[in-house]
């Protein structure tokens, strides 16, 4: 697991900056069992947040650097996953997670309001996976 604490980006929670990727995973696991809409919202936003501080620590171990709270850090975390893409089947696939979880718990889940129940599959197993994958599992 990756000892240092991630500093957290974009419009994180207040105090998430002293949070590790997994601590931060979770407490989106706790609060996506709440009864109420907003704490469901978001969990599934710090799902994604815990997705990119990983992703973003991972890709700096590669010498890849994403501005953190920059208008295209989506477009350069996918330009550096791609990048390594070609090279490495294990960022292939988490690749592939990293925008699964990008469109269903960031978009579909926080931005619009959606609910669904593969939602909480993507929060319990995919994040999880990608954690594993960038070492910031237990």
């Amino acid at each position: 697991m990756v000892k240092t604490k991630a500093k957290a980006s974009g419009n994180a929670q207040p105090g998430a900056d002293k949070l590790t990727a997994w601590q931060i995973y979770e407490k989106a696991l706790q609060e996506r069992k709440s009864k109420d809409p907003n704490e469901r919202r978001q969990a599934c936003e710090k799902g994604w947040l815990a997705v990119t501080l990983a992703v973003d620590e991972f890709l700096a171990t590669k010498g890849r650097f994403v501005p953190k709270g920059a208008v295209d850090s989506h477009t350069k975390r996918n330009k550096f996953l791609s990048d390594l893409a070609v090279d490495d089947e294990n960022v292939r696939r988490m690749r592939q997670l990293v925008f699964d979880v990008m469109d269903s718990l960031h978009g579909a889940c926080f931005y619009a309001g959606e609910e669904s129940p593969y939602y909480d599959v993507v929060l319990e197993e995919t994040v999880r996976e990608i954690l594993e994958r960038t070492g910031h599992a237990p």
